[in-house]
């Protein structure tokens, strides 16, 4: 700032003493604004390198996350619609929503580590709105609700406890990037994730002259754990994800049909 001041005073003292034109003024002018952008830009520099030294010590900071996608399932590599099964699951509507908060270490070079956990919610809408998931004797079963109504809807809901550790690669970063934990370049990582099964429950709407929607609370032999390998990309402020289930999303032999299912997932991350 002292520098703008001294420089718009002589360029003052100048113009009165020698009688510049406009045209020399121009020029000077420009010199002027030139100096005074490089001065704007290492002084942006410095007190970004001190905010981030002073907020986030160790190169560690920390982000709430959300990933908005749908999810689904595979049996033995296939979709089950592809078998006519009645718990195939709807392409689009059945949601994958999660929160996490998030911690992002860097770890050498463009090298970090993100980890951290929060809640997710897989919602498998069946393909056949009619269809109800019950548990039997032996596993869940599917039966069909026949009577007249107008079937809008028919899904299974679950929870869990998540946490994750991701290694990422970022690219095009340097320090005034990473003020308040932003890049502004690109990146890629893949690491593995686990959660803890919080609660379950079907959930079906019709309409019969009244608009229903009866909900049943159970664990329908749901694994209380899963795991899997989560792949993630992202640009700016914003990331696609896709995660895979490891394990089966129901204990062994209590599927439908004794049928082993793997959920996986997709969206984006803001």
């Amino acid at each position: 700032m002292q520098t703008k001041i001294i420089l718009i005073l002589l360029l003052f003292v100048n113009m009165v003493a020698f009688g510049q034109t406009d045209s020399e003024l121009k020029e000077e002018m420009k010199e002027v604004r030139k100096e005074i952008n490089r001065e704007l830009r290492d002084a942006e520099y410095e007190i970004s390198k001190k905010v981030f030294t002073k907020r986030r010590p160790g190169e560690t900071y920390f982000s709430m996350y959300f990933d908005l996608g749908l999810n689904n399932y595979l049996e033995d590599g296939n979709f089950p619609d592809r078998f006519g099964a009645p718990y195939a699951v709807k392409p689009f509507g059945s949601w994958n929503v999660a929160i996490q908060g998030l911690n992002t270490t860097r770890i050498i070079g463009k090298t970090y580590l993100q980890w951290g956990g929060g809640l997710t919610w897989y919602n498998f809408k069946w393909e056949d709105a009619s269809q109800r998931i019950e548990r039997g004797d032996e596993g869940v079963i599917f039966t069909e609700f026949n009577e007249p109504v107008d079937h809008i809807k028919s899904k299974l809901t679950v929870a869990y406890l998540d946490v994750r550790l991701i290694p990422m690669i970022q690219f095009g970063e340097n320090q005034r990037m990473r003020k308040y934990g932003k890049s502004k370049g690109f990146r890629i990582g893949a690491g593995p994730y686990a959660g803890y099964r919080l609660g379950s429950h079907s959930k079906a709407v019709y309409n019969d002259g009244n608009r229903q929607k009866p909900k049943n609370r159970d664990s329908f032999y749901l694994e209380n754990f899963r795991y899997g390998v989560r792949l993630q990309a992202g640009f700016r402020s914003w990331d696609v994800f896709f995660n895979y289930d490891m394990n089966p999303l129901f204990a062994p032999g209590r599927g439908p049909g004794n049928a082993d299912l793997n959920a996986f997932s997709f969206g984006i991350t803001f």
